[in-house]
């Protein structure tokens, strides 16, 4: 391909229509931030754009596509595909697991992980039937498919039976670290944020989706064991309600200490991560677990679960548990609530492993993907 900046189409749905992305809809974000001063990007996006994406889309290199016809799931099989054969891309990437079968250019699609086939308990009815059908004929149909991770990657490969010539097209692209946004704070900085908020320290936390998969029954659990010893701390379990919480909430209200905040100010949640004695991600099933990378960053201890993919994620750089041993869980963070400083002073020996794990990086090596697929 030499020097010449490569045409690529990317379904921005989550980008431009939600201001607070998580998840995939994060992924898409950091990915096409990056990818901005690499290639020449085309975003699709079937609604209105939220004004957190007025930079992005004024960026050079950057054209919106907005193609309003047959919302919904249909969208990406039909509007989308009309929209690809009049820009016509060199390359089209999908972020977001799935699809169109009829596009007029090579093909790559992103996979998060195989929670909804492998672990359907874990996920939402509707998406998952969705991914039951589409997701196969995305696997097989790729130039190149972009895992995550490379246990994901392994379980791609594994469940669908692929021979070694067709695992090749697989190809494993980690998540990475925004450094300038995942930088540490001062101190006066950190306790001026705690009293705006009204945190009082030590507290730990969690970030993500509350559902299932994540465990934080057993974490919730686990918390007040430890905080037997220890009656002055608290826990955070900061993000969205996902489906499933009912246990969760019946657990939470008997528990003293433990709070819950549906939504935290995106330049906000670096300073929450920075001040917690310890994120706990202990989470059952994970692609990639970004947000241990994150607290990572920050010089900010991990407790997260072992011989799941968050070992690999974070190095050998944390604290791990058993994560259906409620009092593994418990004895840890009984041991990190005893004496915070000591933890975050072996924590800061790993922030330059974090760091060096950056968009950037992740930009990059998705490029080099995007160019093998035109060569196929």
């Amino acid at each position: 391909m030499g020097r010449t900046r490569l045409t690529v189409g990317l379904d921005a749905r989550l980008l431009l229509s939600d201001e607070q992305p998580t998840g995939v809809g994060y992924y898409t974000r950091e990915l096409t931030r990056h990818l901005a001063p690499l290639v020449n990007l085309h975003l699709y996006t079937e609604s209105a754009l939220v004004p957190a994406a007025s930079a992005l889309v004024a960026a050079d290199h950057v054209t919106v596509h907005r193609e309003r016809r047959w919302p919904g799931l249909p969208w990406q099989q039909t509007a989308l595909v009309a929209g690809l054969w009049r820009q016509r891309p060199q390359l089209y990437h999908s972020p977001t697991f799935t699809l169109p079968r009829w596009a007029p250019c090579p093909t790559v699609v992103t996979i998060h992980d195989l929670a909804a086939l492998t672990m359907p308990e874990w996920a939402n009815a509707e998406n998952r039937r969705y991914l039951e059908r589409m997701l196969p004929w995305a696997v097989r149909h790729a130039d190149r498919v972009i895992a995550v991770s490379a246990r994901v990657r392994q379980e791609i490969v594994g469940h669908f039976g692929l021979s070694r010539v067709d695992a090749r097209r697989i190809v494993a692209v980690g998540l990475g670290v925004d450094a300038a946004r995942f930088r540490p704070q001062p101190p006066p900085v950190l306790d001026a944020w705690r009293r705006r908020r009204g945190i009082v320290d030590p507290y730990l936390v969690f970030v993500g989706t509350r559902e299932p998969r994540k465990n934080l029954v057993r974490l919730v659990t686990a918390f007040n064991i430890a905080r037997r010893q220890h009656p002055r701390a608290t826990l955070l379990l900061v993000g969205a309600a996902g489906f499933g919480t009912a246990a969760l909430d019946h657990v939470v209200a008997r528990t003293p200490g433990v709070q819950v905040l549906d939504y935290v100010p995106a330049d906000e949640v670096p300073l929450l991560l920075q001040g917690a004695a310890a994120l706990c991600y202990v989470s059952l099933y994970e692609g990639f677990g970004l947000p241990v990378l994150e607290a990572m960053a920050l010089g900010t201890p991990v407790v997260t679960s072992a011989n799941t993919v968050m070992e690999d994620t974070t190095g050998g750089h944390a604290l791990y548990v058993n994560p259906m041993d409620t009092d593994s869980i418990a004895a840890i963070l009984s041991r990190v609530l005893a004496d915070p400083p000591a933890f975050r002073q072996v924590a800061a020996e790993h922030v330059a492993y974090a760091r060096a794990l950056s968009w950037n990086r992740t930009a990059r090596e998705t490029v080099v993907v995007y160019q093998d697929a035109c060569r196929t």
